[in-house]
C-alpha cells in the first residue's frame, strides 16, 4: 500500500510536502467552519528528525533498540516489563500481527520498527543507521517529549489507536525516559454509518463541507458529535442532523425569551 501511495504521488507529479500541505490546509478550512479554536502548536514529524534519531539513540543505549539485518531498527518489546498494560494484551497471549508481521531480520516477531531503512521511490533522511525515515509510533513520542516533558497529564486518541500504536508509544518513552509516559488515557469510539466504521476505506465518509452544503448549521453538526459520551458509538445519520437543528432551534428560543 505504502508503494502504491508514493507511485500515486509521483505520478501526479506532487511530492509528498505539496500533498501534505494539501491536506494540512483543508484540515484547517474544516476547523474553521465548525469554529474549532487552532491549537498552540501543530508539530510534524518531518521537522522533527533530529529528536526522533535522538530518542531512538537513548533507546540503543538503554538495550531496548537493536539494528536488524535489513537495516531497519526495532524496538525489543519482551524487555519492557509492563507491554500491554495499556490494551490489555499480556505478552503471553499477544500473537504475531497486527502490523506486525514475523520477519527474519528481527529477534522476535513482536518488536516494531523504529526506523526504516530507505527504499527507492521513498522520502528518505540521514541517520546513524544510513539513509531512512521514521517508524509510525517514534514520531508521537518524540514529538509529545518536546513540547510535553517526559510525562503527559492527558494523552487522547481513537480507540483503535490503543493497540498498537498507544502501547508501543508507552514502551517507547517509559523506555527512554524512566517516567510513566501519561497518566490519564481518552479514547473515542467510532463514528458508525448504517452500522459501519466510517472510514475512508468502506467509502462511507461524508465531509464537514458536504453537510454544511446541504444546509445545516455547524453548530448543530457539533452538537450531534457531542450527544454521546465519547466512550460510545455514535450513529450518523441525516436524521440526527435534523433532530440536532430541532434541539438548537428549542435551545436558542429559549435564551431569546429570557432576554426579553
Amino acid at each position: 500500500i505504502r508503494r502504491q501511495r508514493q507511485m500515486c504521488i509521483r505520478d501526479r507529479g506532487e511530492t509528498y510536502q505539496t500533498l501534505t500541505d494539501r491536506f494540512i490546509e483543508a484540515m484547517h478550512d474544516d476547523e474553521q467552519m465548525i469554529n474549532i479554536l487552532p491549537p498552540d502548536e501543530e508539530p510534524r514529524a518531518t521537522r522533527f528528525i533530529d529528536e526522533i534519531v535522538e530518542l531512538i539513540r537513548r533507546l540503543e543505549d538503554a538495550g531496548y533498540a537493536y539494528l536488524g539485518t535489513n537495516g531497519d531498527v526495532y524496538y525489543r518489546v519482551r524487555k519492557f516489563e509492563n507491554y500491554g498494560r495499556l490494551s490489555g494484551h499480556p505478552l503471553d497471549r499477544l500473537e504475531s500481527g497486527a502490523r506486525v508481521e514475523p520477519d527474519e531480520a528481527k529477534e522476535d516477531p513482536l518488536d516494531f520498527a523504529l526506523w526504516k531503512a530507505w527504499k527507492p521511490d521513498e522520502p528518505y533522511w540521514e541517520s546513524p543507521w544510513g539513509r531512512g525515515r521514521p517508524g509510525w509510533h517514534i514520531e508521537c513520542s518524540a514529538m509529545a517529549i518536546r513540547y510535553l516533558g517526559d510525562s503527559v497529564d492527558i494523552h487522547g486518541g481513537g480507540v483503535d489507536l490503543v493497540f498498537p500504536h498507544h502501547e508501543n508509544e508507552i514502551a517507547q518513552s517509559e523506555g527512554a525516559c524512566g517516567e510513566p509516559f501519561s497518566r490519564f488515557w481518552v479514547h473515542v469510539e467510532h463514528l458508525l454509518v448504517n452500522n459501519e466504521k466510517m472510514s475512508k476505506s468502506l467509502g462511507n465518509v461524508f465531509t464537514i463541507q458536504e453537510i454544511l452544503e446541504r444546509g445545516y448549521r455547524a453548530s448543530a453538526l457539533r452538537y450531534a458529535l457531542l450527544s454521546v459520551h465519547y466512550r460510545k458509538q455514535l450513529k450518523f445519520s441525516w436524521l440526527s442532523l435534523e433532530q440536532a437543528e430541532e434541539s438548537l432551534r428549542r435551545l436558542m428560543g429559549f435564551l431569546d425569551r429570557l432576554d426579553d
